[in-house]
């Protein structure tokens, strides 16, 4: 009797852990996504700004800090979307 009520609590606690690794999933992907967009948003500024050793030292941080979390978000993401 005791066994069937731990069997119980085994396949309630699975279907969490089922539950929560779909979520883990899908904010990975979220991550992973967001950081396409900066990536792309940073490679466009990029191009629009012309950046070269002359340009505007603020211009070139904001470029390299889109295209930095960029990085660091789509790495995130593959990270979260792996473990499972």
């Amino acid at each position: 009797m005791q066994r069937d009520k731990n069997q119980g609590y085994d396949v309630e606690s699975q279907e969490k852990l089922s539950r929560r690794g779909e979520f883990i999933y899908y904010i990975g992907a979220l991550f992973f996504i967001s950081g396409i967009i900066l990536l792309i948003l940073g490679t466009i500024s990029t191009m629009f700004h012309q950046i070269h050793y002359g340009s505007d030292n603020q211009v070139i941080l904001n470029v390299v800090s889109f295209i930095g979390s960029g990085l660091i978000l789509s790495s995130l993401g593959i990270n979260l979307m792996i473990r499972n």
